[in-house]
């Protein structure tokens, strides 16, 4: 979705699905590159935005309606297609240029931030914190505990709670609708 943002006005559904291939290959490039350069990202938040919107802020130009390939078999065709080609070709150009604008423009926005969030100790959390869990640390309790998986919220004791609700009927509805009796 992110990568189709960019030209969504000017693309035929077969070149959204092009763009959307790619989209996906480019993200699960970035995605293991990141764990490989060990970056803490683990919504992906940067594969996803940064791979995919840079892949679709170039590749609109490619694609979309009077893009480069269109320009292309005009130009096979002899139908206008040095004229397109060049239009297509400078709008990559622009495009190129617009990425790397926007590049800049969040580093010189977010570089100081961060590095004044490190100089006053906020950007990371302790290393002991980080491999025990922050749900641990902020709230008291594991995010996933071990006694739930596979078995829903059967068993599962709340800190609030003296005893376990079990049920006696076959029909379950939902864990949430079971959980709503309790809290």
């Amino acid at each position: 979705m992110v990568s189709s943002c960019a030209g969504c006005n000017r693309m035929k559904p077969w070149a959204s699905a092009f763009m959307g291939m790619g989209a996906g290959l480019i993200y699960l490039g970035l995605s293991r590159f990141m764990v490989r350069i060990k970056v803490d990202d683990p919504l992906d938040a940067f594969a996803v935005h940064a791979g995919g919107g840079l892949w679709g802020l170039l590749s609109a130009c490619i694609i979309a309606h009077d893009g480069i390939i269109y320009a292309i078999y005009d130009a096979i065709g002899n139908k206008h297609g040095s004229l397109s080609c060049r239009r297509a070709f400078a709008q990559l150009v622009w495009q190129i240029i617009c990425a790397v604008a926007i590049i800049i423009w969040s580093l010189l926005w977010m570089l100081p931030v961060l590095l004044f969030l490190k100089k006053i100790g906020k950007l990371r959390v302790a290393a002991e914190v980080e491999i025990n869990g922050l749900d641990i640390h902020k709230h008291g309790e594991a995010a996933y505990p071990s006694n739930a998986y596979g078995h829903g919220w059967d068993g599962y004791k709340h800190k609030n709670i003296e005893s376990t609700r079990h049920t006696q009927c076959h029909w379950k509805f939902s864990a949430l609708d079971e959980c709503k009796s309790i809290y």
